[in-house]
């Protein structure tokens, strides 16, 4: 895989969350990624400690993507219906559309009919989320959405998860995709994968419930024998499916995954 690239033209990552920070640091040696946040400032290095000023909804700071042809959208593209004129507002005034966009979007954009069916890109989408509305506007506009499974990775464990007591559903279907192979997605893209108006499910391709999770767990003792975390919620919730990354391995990146917990974290 051509992680290396030896012409590289700079990333600009909107979003400084825990994708945006892994991507940075992937990218350090090379110093070719640039990092923004609402809370950056126009003079900054654009590193996550010092991130470039870029808030969707403060107009005089579109600009700051005018110098860059790569774009890593990471954050919500709206959160409320209310956002989503912005999102595309900014898409078209900056004139996007002329250059390689990637948005960060949810494997819950995938509406399925019965618990546990395997769903892929070709299945309807949940437009009542305003994310999905934004998203699935910005794709026709040529944006590239990588719709992301659990994201999990150094201070996101599955295991922490259930020992807070996130976890209710036993019998539900747990989908992840570690974030180094999100970074490495990203590096894919790079490298000149053309996916414009695309819309990619990004997962390991690994389905479990999370009972099956639990107990690999245990067999690792990574949690202990008597540990049972789960609520008195039972049957398969109705919105639990398993999520396909087989047109993910076809068309970007075929791995091979990070598998959890084998590969620990």
């Amino acid at each position: 895989m051509p992680e290396n690239l030896t012409v590289r033209k700079q990333l600009l990552v909107l979003g400084n969350g825990y994708v945006g920070k892994a991507v940075f640091s992937a990218g350090s040696e090379q110093q070719d990624v640039v990092v923004t946040s609402r809370a950056g400032s126009c003079d900054a290095t654009g590193t996550p400690d010092h991130p470039l000023l870029f808030d969707l909804k403060r107009k005089e700071t579109w600009v700051v993507v005018a110098s860059f042809d790569f774009i890593l959208w990471t954050f919500p593209a709206a959160r409320n219906f209310e956002d989503v004129d912005l999102a595309l507002e900014f898409f078209e005034t900056m004139g996007l559309a002329n250059k390689s966009v990637m948005v960060l979007g949810s494997t819950s954009c995938f509406l399925n009919k019965t618990p546990g069916e395997l769903v892929n890109e070709d299945y309807p989408l949940d437009f009542n989320q305003p994310r999905v509305v934004a998203e699935e506007s910005l794709r026709q506009k040529s944006a590239f959405v990588l719709c992301l499974a659990g994201i999990y990775g150094p201070g996101r464990d599955p295991c922490q998860w259930l020992l807070r007591g996130l976890i209710k559903n036993s019998d539900s279907y747990i989908n992840l995709i570690h974030v180094a192979d999100i970074v490495r997605i990203v590096q894919r893209w790079r490298a000149g994968y053309s996916c414009k108006g695309q819309r990619l499910a990004a997962s390991d391709g690994r389905h479990r419930k999370w009972k099956e999770v639990l107990d690999q767990l245990k067999e690792r003792n990574i949690l202990p024998s008597d540990c049972e975390p789960f609520g008195p919620v039972g049957g398969e919730a109705p919105q639990s499916k398993r999520v396909s990354n087989e047109k993910l391995s076809r068309e970007i990146f075929a791995g091979p995954f990070h598998m959890y917990p084998e590969d620990e974290l």
